[in-house]
């Protein structure tokens, strides 16, 4: 009877295989199992809800009259497929396979009972509280990246050489940001009282400009400031750095980097950047900062593979509460290649679309026509979102002047437009607390946190508030303002 069972298994396997085409046989097919057979049921597990819905449109009757053939009865496929709970456990388990053998006993057990982190705690390290590791989907492309990462906050505190610095370099959009910001939040999880510090490059430069003053036509350094701009970075247990390429031609700022980080690996902190290239092709980066970028392990993150994009589309429509046929995650897939932004932005809009005719089911015609008002015929994005743009269109919809948007006025209905403002900069962009601040008038990141946290709370009180939300956001993502 087992012979049975693998000859039907195999039977099916071998006609999937020869109905598909290869990439789609690898995505849809091989990551399934049988479970069991019994009580003329044939019990499969499939990886999400979306496999199981292929399974059923397309193989369900194969495999009844395969089965059929072989035993001479009846026999209905059951198909299994874990819940958003169990992808969350399955995954924190992975994570903590990975982290368990180079974990000292201590850090095990912290890692064991995390703890939440205050929204101040992260703010103040300048983090993004929605880029965690549960919600990166992994991919061949991203693989030595996260598990280089993982393996670097497994040995938080000691004196690690070979993971320290990490260099996550590749093009725009492919998840960098989002390693960087997931690494801070998961170690303040675990370790509360470590100090974490995000930063962008560009960032970093301006702050430390900002700490030098200019004196009759001179720069002459105020040794305070600049020496509050250096202790703050160099205390820092974590100190993530976006696109250090930014650092080129620069040299007062790169000898400040170099101190810092040398003080930080020092103390056995740990650094983590990203570039946009190999550290090899950064021009104009000193020698000894070239050296100390490559004594750690340099990661180049790709785009994503068509695998890898179907796997991100399948688990975000499911956060969105989309469905969509597998032709549909097909179409999105072949026709947007470049990196993981643009697949987010075409379900995010997709979502604001579903719920502004009141399904939750688009059709094929329905996301051609999302994805070609999106990127036109060349691919690329009709409309990049930045601060700037999130200003343009909430000034339009409220009808007040950007002017007014950013400056000092506080009525009552101008300080509440400008919590929104904020709220959707932070939302619908990569830029920093400082950054967003420094758009809205010059204002301190605390400002804008406190912006953000009105927000919050006014959805907490009043749900229907994001109908309001999400009309901006359509406006600020497709439509022409």
């Amino acid at each position: 009877m087992e012979q049975q069972f693998t000859d039907i298994w195999d039977e099916i396997i071998k006609y999937a295989h020869d109905l598909y085409a290869e990439e789609t046989y690898n995505h849809w097919i091989k990551p399934v199992t049988l479970e069991k057979i019994e009580n003329n049921k044939i019990y499969i597990n499939v990886p999400s809800r979306l496999h199981s819905q292929k399974w059923t449109k397309d193989l369900q009757g194969k495999i009844i009259e395969l089965a059929y053939q072989i035993t001479g009865q009846d026999m209905i496929p059951v198909f299994n497929y874990p819940s958003q709970y169990d992808m969350n456990v399955n995954r924190a388990k992975e994570k903590k396979e990975i982290l368990a053998p180079v974990m000292e006993q201590k850090q095990q057990a912290i890692y064991q009972n995390p703890t939440k982190v205050s929204k101040e705690k992260i703010a103040n390290s300048n983090l993004n509280p929605k880029y965690t590791f549960d919600n990166f989907v992994k991919g061949e492309n991203t693989k030595f990246a996260y598990t280089a990462v993982i393996t670097a906050l497994s040995r938080f505190g000691s004196a690690d050489t070979i993971y320290n610095p990490i260099l996550l370099h590749g093009g725009s959009g492919l998840g960098k940001t989002h390693l960087l910001h997931a690494s801070g939040n998961e170690l303040l999880q675990y370790h509360p009282n470590a100090k974490v510090q995000y930063v962008t490059c560009l960032d970093f430069v301006q702050e430390y400009i900002n700490a030098i003053k200019n004196e009759k036509n001179n720069f002459n350094i105020d040794e305070d400031l600049v020496d509050d701009f250096k202790n703050k970075y160099s205390q820092v247990d974590l100190l993530l750095v976006d696109d250090i390429q930014f650092l080129a031609n620069k040299e007062e700022s790169q000898n400040m980097f170099f101190h810092i980080f040398e003080n930080i690996y020092n103390h056995n902190g740990k650094i983590i950047i990203t570039s946009d290239k190999p550290v090899s092709e950064i021009e104009a980066l000193t020698d000894r900062l070239v050296t100390r970028f490559n004594d750690g392990v340099t990661c180049t993150v790709e785009p994503p593979s068509y695998e890898t994009r179907i796997a991100i589309l399948q688990e975000k429509s499911e956060v969105f509460d989309l469905e969509m046929s597998d032709a549909c995650f097909d179409y999105i897939a072949k026709n947007l290649k470049s990196n993981v932004r643009d697949l987010e932005g075409v379900l995010s809009t997709a979502k604001l679309y579903a719920d502004s005719i009141q399904t939750k089911v688009l059709s094929l015609d329905d996301v051609q026509k999302i994805v070609s008002n999106m990127h036109g015929d060349n691919g690329q994005l009709l409309e990049e979102i930045t601060i700037s743009r999130i200003l343009k269109v909430v000034s339009k919809h409220y009808k007040i002047p950007i002017k007014e948007l950013i400056g000092k006025k506080r009525t009552h209905n101008l300080t509440s437009k400008r919590h929104i403002a904020a709220y959707l900069c932070r939302e619908l962009t990569d830029a920093s607390l400082p950054a967003i601040g420094k758009e809205f008038g010059n204002r301190d990141h605390t400002t804008i946190m406190n912006s953000i946290q009105k927000v919050e709370q006014e959805l907490e009180k009043n749900p229907d508030f994001n109908d309001e939300l999400d009309k901006l956001r359509a406006k600020i993502q497709y439509k022409d303002v």
